[in-house]
């Protein structure tokens, strides 16, 4: 948001291509590590879940080390435009040295969930994002918002990041580690390595729009796209909490022969997640145009109708499809899964990118990514031997999207005043959210006192998780 400001549309364009480049290598590189953490920690003891950090750092410095190769050989030209990448070869070399130095602590998060330590974990984001902004805010202040110097500066404070972590857990598990042991690194693989070809799959098919943009478009339009597909931090935070508290009792459900159990607590962590996702879904579509005009400035307008179509796929975020897969022990279906949805997503978006532009890219990844969680959620309710009827609580979640539709018929009445664009959001937003508690109370999908008791739970949880040291 600052830079777009502060750049010319080919250099913020440059900019956002460099971050696709480190969007699409990293997750790949990292080989499952992050999962194979969330997903092994259940299975090991409070003794081997401390051996469980130590080795999963080793093979995170390994994964850093093979980011920094890939970048220098010229792995990114694979997917990006040869035009392109002669522009930005300068910022992939530092670029190279960031993610060199995060990926050996990327697996944190996951750690952390698994020990209970929620405010480490929560720490642990705010201070890498806190990072990013103090990079950009630190080159804007110097009067030189140039890429290369953002890029000096984050790779400095990511550097002081990953010694801080390091220096923090090996005060936390080092005194109660006896050492490395191979039998944990073989398990930790035999988890990671099968989940880490879902996960390039995966992650492939989320780049997959950004790739063909840049393959086939100019830098300003990659500019104009990353604008329009924009990815809200707090959208991938409350999956992911779900995610990281939901799949690890899951587990625990069906290996105790609970099937039916298990099967309710993914349909209740849904309808918990549709509660924030749809409004969220129907609020930003509503006022996409004060949203990209005020994040943005006018100079990205052509965003606007881009970016409501990116929406369009926030819905399918409430599932849980894969991850749920893969804890009902279909890790090989999740791979070939996922392989399909990428093929099909990079057929449809280049397809309908050569006959429709920047509109058929975006509109064709948002439809094509529906094709294969349907077949997930088919299988998992198999294995979980429950009806599809019966799992998602469908009636309930019927009735907190017509709660958001009304909340935004009631809020689309604030456009017709042609305010500001900051004073549409904050006026518009206020109506949209009571005017959504209000229906949702009456529809009888919230309790009046539910949101008052999350946030009264999430402050409890992070200062407890923050106080709170491992037995």
């Amino acid at each position: 948001m600052i830079l777009s400001r502060h750049l010319t549309k080919v250099g913020y364009g440059q900019y956002r291509l460099v971050w696709l480049v480190y969007s699409v290598a990293a997750p790949i590189l990292l080989f499952g590590l992050s999962d194979g953490v969330l997903f092994l920690s259940p299975r090991l003891t409070a003794q081997k879940v401390r051996v469980l950090w130590a080795t999963a750092l080793w093979m995170g410095c390994i994964c850093g080390v093979a980011f920094l190769a890939f970048i220098h050989l010229g792995g990114p030209r694979i997917y990006v435009k040869a035009a392109s990448y002669q522009e930005i070869v300068p910022y992939l070399n530092l670029m190279g040295w960031i993610g060199a130095v995060s990926l050996p602590v990327a697996y944190l998060p996951s750690f952390f969930i698994s020990n209970r330590r929620i405010g480490a974990a929560a720490t642990f984001t705010l201070v890498e994002a806190g990072c990013q902004l103090l990079a950009v805010c630190g080159a804007v202040l110097m009067f030189r918002p140039d890429i290369s110097l953002v890029l000096i500066l984050f790779g400095a404070l990511s550097s002081v990041r990953m010694v801080g972590w390091i220096w923090y857990c090996a005060r936390e598990f080092l005194p109660k580690v006896k050492g490395f042991t191979c039998s944990i690194a073989r398990s930790l693989l035999g988890f990671s390595v099968p989940l880490s070809f879902a996960n390039v799959a995966q992650n492939l098919s989320r780049q997959a729009q950004g790739i063909v943009v840049s393959s086939l478009f100019s830098v300003s339009d990659f500019a104009i796209f990353s604008n329009a597909a924009l990815r809200l931090p707090f959208v991938k935070e409350v999956t992911r909490s779900v995610i990281t508290v939901t799949l690890p009792e899951m587990i625990r459900l069906c290996e105790k022969g609970r099937p039916q159990d298990a099967a309710a607590l993914w349909g209740n962590a849904v309808s918990r997640i549709a509660l924030i996702m749809f409004p969220m879904t129907v609020a930003l579509f509503l006022f996409s145009e004060p949203l990209i005009l005020m994040l943005f400035s006018e100079e990205y307008a052509a965003s606007i109708q881009l970016f409501r179509l990116w929406v369009l796929e926030m819905p399918l975020r409430i599932s849980l499809h894969g991850n749920v897969l893969v804890a009902l022990g279909h890790r090989r279906l999740n791979m070939i899964g996922s392989v399909l949805q990428t093929v099909l997503i990079f057929a449809a978006t280049y397809a309908f990118g050569k006959l429709y532009g920047l509109t058929g890219v975006i509109l064709a990844g948002s439809l094509a990514v529906y094709v294969m969680p349907s077949v997930y959620y088919l299988v998992s309710c198999r294995s979980l031997k429950s009806s599809p009827l019966n799992v998602f609580q469908w009636k309930s979640l019927g009735k907190i999207m017509l709660a958001a539709l009304l909340a935004g018929a009631f809020g689309s009445l604030i456009l017709l005043f042609h305010m500001s664009p900051l004073m549409s959001l904050i006026v518009g937003g206020t109506v949209f959210v009571f005017c959504y508690l209000a229906v949702a109370v009456f529809f009888g999908v919230l309790n009046p006192k539910e949101p008052i008791d999350i946030i009264r739970y999430f402050m409890v949880r992070f200062r407890d998780g923050i106080q709170r040291r491992p037995e």
